[in-house]
C-alpha cells in the first residue's frame, strides 16, 4: 500500500532533513529566520489592514462626520460672501481686533485673532470644488 504524499511518515522525514541541515547551515539559518520575519510582518500588515479597512467600506455615513462640518460651513459662507467683506465678517473683525486695556482680554483677543485670521480670511481654496 502506498502511502501518498502527504503521510505524517513522509512528512516528519521532510522536517527531519531540514532539521538535519539547519543544523548544518549557518546560511540557511539565516534564511529561515529572514522568512520568519517576513512571514510574521505580512501577517501583521494584513491584520492591521483588515482591522482598519473593513470598518471604513462597510460605513453608511461619511468619514469624521464631525470633521466634515467646517468644510461645509466654510463653503456656504464663501458662496454667500465670497470677498470676505460682508457685514457679519465685519463685525467679527471689530469684535476680535480691537485692542483691549485688559490683559487677559487682550490676550483672549489675540488668540481669536490668529484664529480669526487662519480660518475666516485665509485662503478658502478648499471650498471651491
Amino acid at each position: 500500500m502506498n502511502p501518498g504524499p502527504f503521510s505524517t511518515e513522509r512528512i516528519r522525514r521532510i522536517f527531519l532533513r531540514i532539521d538535519e541541515h539547519a543544523e548544518r547551515s549557518t546560511r540557511f539559518q539565516q534564511i529561515m529566520a529572514w522568512l520568519l520575519l517576513v512571514l510574521g510582518l505580512t501577517v501583521w500588515t494584513a491584520a492591521q489592514t483588515a482591522l482598519v479597512a473593513l470598518p471604513l467600506w462597510s460605513r453608511v455615513l461619511p468619514f469624521e462626520l464631525d470633521d466634515i462640518l467646517p468644510y461645509l460651513l466654510r463653503t456656504q459662507q464663501v458662496e454667500e460672501c465670497p470677498l470676505q467683506n460682508c457685514p457679519a465678517l465685519n463685525d467679527l473683525r471689530e469684535q476680535i481686533l480691537v485692542p483691549s486695556p485688559d490683559p487677559e482680554v487682550a490676550r483672549e483677543r489675540a488668540y481669536a485673532a490668529i484664529l480669526f485670521r487662519i480660518t475666516i480670511l485665509s485662503c478658502p481654496s478648499f471650498c471651491w470644488g
